[in-house]
């Protein structure tokens, strides 16, 4: 990756350091071309980039040193690809040694003038051939996209984007699907974005969980600058560091490194880069516990995530309950996580919260912000249970408290909105928060479950 794209007719053959890796303009030409492979061979995109991108790192896997492996680990060797690469004889590349490829499905243009069609998303066109003769000769494959995404939406975009190609091509996948999450080689727009570190985090995230919704496994890929100082790796599921060097300084964890961009392989002509997969072999890939989460579930990527983000935790070591009521101890200590546990000193302020309880620093953050007042002037009410307009209203005090001009008409129960709690309901409306359910109805007195405490958190998070 780190792909350095320019205009085709620029293209610059640079000598010391930075070198070009295969024009657009030539795929289908060149080594075993076209005519000798005739039909099997994809037709040639059309020639918009061309990259150029800096030279480093060994030529060999021999040359570099990987981290010591963890129990179970397996350290396997393998390359990235993408169309820059033109025609690639994969036999010859599994005869090397090579046990997995990671190759390029699409992109995102890194041009902000929209209306003129830039920062939209291409396909690969050497994706399916790539995919197919890797498998063909028992390389195991992932997909990537080099991702130019500013917001969780374009995420997601990016996420529906390469799945739809795969399905579309009744590929399968082996490894990984990939956001690709760097600057561009000139002022772009992801750049341009000047993304918080949280909200570049979101956004890596945000695709995972997208592909994961589908039934992939997702994974981020960034260098080692943004990994230190542009994103939170720790919020980070699965990662994949690009950092060009025989051995790297970086502390956190990845699961793959990409050491090189100017790998010798044959069966490639060029430099290629080369990675090593620390693969889990007995060591499970499974995050989170919880018997009760299931891929596809409509709350499996909300409890991921605040599983993920030390928000919530379970009923048992394995179970999540995501149906269970929850009560106002839990979810006053969920917000309590969620704003990252700061200092708090001083009294709860109820009778009914000691000092010994494990959500008695959480009620008196709550109690001290104005989140919370209680069910009375003197009791907290922590085991009893929380109605959606109640949690909606704590969120509604955390973000400030906005004046909203939504009218709640439109939903048949919204008398049933309590008099505290309007302002807050048609805040959370107008947010999009909530959207009420299919009958038309916000069912503001229902109780709400841990599964939608979740949702809302996560939804909230993302304003």
């Amino acid at each position: 990756m780190r792909r350095r794209m320019i205009a085709l007719g620029l293209m610059l053959v640079l000598l010391l350091g930075v070198m070009p890796v295969g024009a657009m303009a030539a795929e289908g030409s060149g080594g075993l071309g076209q005519d000798q492979w005739g039909s099997i061979l994809p037709e040639a995109e059309e020639a918009v980039y061309a990259p150029v991108r800096y030279s480093a790192g060994p030529t060999s896997f021999d040359d570099a040193s990987p981290r010591a492996l963890a129990e179970g680990e397996v350290l396997r060797i393998g390359v990235d690809v993408s169309s820059h690469q033109g025609y690639i004889d994969w036999e010859a590349v599994a005869e090397s040694g090579v046990e997995f490829a990671i190759i390029r499905a699409a992109w995102r243009g890194y041009g902000m003038d929209a209306e003129n069609g830039e920062g939209t998303c291409h396909r690969d066109g050497w994706f399916a051939y790539n995919v197919r003769q890797a498998q063909a000769n028992g390389i195991r494959v992932g997909a990537y996209i080099f991702s130019q995404a500013t917001t969780v939406v374009e995420a997601e975009e990016e996420a529906d984007y390469i799945i739809d190609y795969i399905e579309d091509e009744d590929l399968t996948m082996d490894l990984p699907l990939v956001i690709d999450f760097e600057y561009a080689p000139e002022y772009g727009r992801l750049e341009a974005a000047n993304l918080s570190r949280q909200a570049a985090t979101d956004v890596c995230n945000a695709f995972c969980d997208q592909v994961e919704r589908k039934g992939y496994r997702g994974m981020t890929y960034a260098n080692r600058y943004f990994l230190e100082s542009k994103l939170y790796a720790d919020q980070l599921d699965r990662v994949w560091l690009a950092n060009y060097a025989v051995a790297t300084g970086y502390k956190g964890a990845y699961e793959y490194w990409q050491f090189s961009s100017r790998g010798v392989i044959q069966g490639i002509e060029g430099g290629v880069d080369l990675d090593f997969w620390f693969e889990p072999g007995g060591v499970s890939e499974v995050k989170m516990p919880f018997t009760d989460v299931h891929t596809g579930d409509w709350f499996y990527s909300d409890v991921k995530w605040a599983y993920r983000n030390k928000i919530v935790n379970g009923v048992t070591g394995t179970t999540f309950a995501p149906d269970q009521t929850a009560s106002r101890a839990e979810i006053i200590t969920m917000l309590y996580r969620m704003a990252g546990e700061p200092y708090v000193s001083g009294s709860s302020g109820f009778t009914d919260v000691s000092t010994k309880d494990y959500y008695f620093d959480a009620v008196r953050w709550a109690k001290q912000k104005g989140i919370t007042n209680g069910v009375s002037a003197t009791r907290f009410g922590p085991n009893e249970l929380m109605p959606r307009q109640q949690l909606i209203t704590m969120l509604y005090r955390m973000a400030g408290e906005h004046a909203s001009s939504q009218s709640l008409k439109k939903f048949s129960d919204s008398a049933q909105v309590a008099d505290y709690a309007r302002s807050a309901m048609a805040w959370a409306v107008e947010q999009g928060l909530i959207e009420g359910y299919e009958d038309n109805t916000l069912r503001p007195e229902q109780n709400i479950t841990r599964a939608e405490v979740c949702k809302l958190l996560r939804s909230y998070s993302e304003l």
